[in-house]
């Protein structure tokens, strides 16, 4: 356990009854043999010690993994969405990281604005032409707008679905379909991370080259 990523003097964790809570990380402690066990929510890990004294050591130096995950996270995050903006020039791209779940999830494809309102730009005058009640117009409207729905995503949407798993992780593929105004109609990728240093098996550089190109290709062939 890398001890020396605590700052001399920061105590970042708080153990109350059996649970431990630090500044980016949290979990439960357990009986465990002649000691005490604690387990992280976040990534799994177990730390074993034999007194509490210990193990509030061992949790801290965790804890100090976990920031800078999340430093790490951050940067490849900002990376992935340049390259990725680079490679599918003109396609949107959103990316969203959740520390605590240890995984961020990439979304590219075609974003939608105001559906409803260009439908019912063209719906008024149909309703009027066929001389529709207001219930009857908005109940045809209502299907109207389903069917464009559908189209959209049909025409947009990219429909593979998968998972991959790595030694430092799983990177999970679906369809990411638009269900009204404002929103998206292509692919979502998720990535897990199973680790709180995946830097251990993949450097920024490799999992921005590798995740920018993967996504890339399954969107321009799906």
């Amino acid at each position: 356990m890398a001890v020396g990523l605590i700052k001399p003097g920061v105590k970042r964790v708080s153990v109350e009854a059996e649970t431990f809570l630090g500044k980016h990380c949290s979990g439960r402690i357990y009986p465990s043999g002649e000691g005490l066990e604690a387990v992280c929510d976040f990534c799994g890990v177990k730390l074993k010690a034999s007194s509490l004294e210990e193990l509030e050591s061992l949790i801290e130096a965790h804890d100090g993994e976990h920031e800078y995950f999340a430093e790490y996270l951050e940067r490849v995050v900002d990376k992935l969405y340049d390259e990725l903006e680079r490679m599918l020039e003109g396609v949107y791209v959103a990316i969203h990281r959740y520390e605590f779940r240890m995984a961020l999830e990439v979304e590219v494809g075609t974003k939608f604005m105001e559906i409803s309102e260009a439908l019912g730009h063209r719906f008024g005058e149909y309703c009027e032409e066929e001389g529709l009640s207001e219930d009857e117009c908005a109940e045809a409207f209502e299907e109207a707008y389903k069917e464009e729905i559908e189209r959209l995503n049909e025409e947009y949407a990219k429909y593979v679905a998968g998972v991959l798993t790595l030694p430092w992780g799983a990177i999970e593929v679906e369809p990411r379909e638009v269900s009204g105004d404002y929103d998206v109609a292509g692919l979502r990728v998720y990535v897990h991370f199973s680790t709180a240093a995946p830097w251990a098996h993949v450097s920024e550089e490799e999992f921005v080259e590798l995740i920018a190109a993967f996504v890339a290709a399954l969107y321009r062939l799906a």
